[in-house]
């Protein structure tokens, strides 16, 4: 697939990564010298579970983000990897434990074995939208990213979850 200037999209960052996964590679990560890398595909999700979800958390989500739930009910990489975007299930858990968020976040990736959430701001404008938070130190601030889901997908992948 050839890579046009502004062509950046979900579909195009996740069809990419589906290509890559067909060929074994390796990547030097977190520290490891050439681990393997991967990238899981979790069952994507159908518009009828979309709209439950929206439902359950009471707005609706960004059409990026859809976009990422109609190919991958949640993203994860190679076991070795500490960072991953969950799926709507597991999001809706993370809602109930850490209920201190604002309704209008949810947290969209954990990175860090969990030390840092990325969370989805769903008031905000759809292309400055994204946040990262300490979940252990809720008193400090959260940073703005600055980016949209589809620019945060892109660093997340691109750094294969080590923000």
């Amino acid at each position: 697939m050839e890579y046009v200037e502004d062509s950046l999209t979900v579909s195009y960052i996740l069809e990419t990564l589906r290509e890559l996964s067909q060929t074994p590679g390796k990547i030097y990560y977190y520290g490891k010298n050439s681990i393997d890398y991967s990238f899981n595909f979790q069952e994507k999700c159908t518009l009828e579970e979309i709209g439950k979800f929206e439902k359950s958390i009471g707005h609706p989500l960004h059409d990026d983000y859809k976009q990422f739930l109609r190919e991958t009910n949640g993203l994860y990489l190679s076991t070795l990897a500490v960072s991953y975007l969950p799926g709507i299930d597991f999001i809706l858990h993370i809602r109930e434990v850490f209920d201190m968020y604002p309704k209008n976040l949810i947290v969209v990736a954990l990175l860090y074995d969990g030390d840092a959430h990325a969370l989805l701001d769903l008031e905000a404008s759809a292309n400055k939208c994204m946040y990262i938070q300490d979940p252990i130190h809720m008193d400090e601030p959260m940073k703005k990213l600055n980016c949209s889901f589809t620019e945060f997908l892109h660093r997340f992948v691109s750094s294969y979850g080590v923000l």
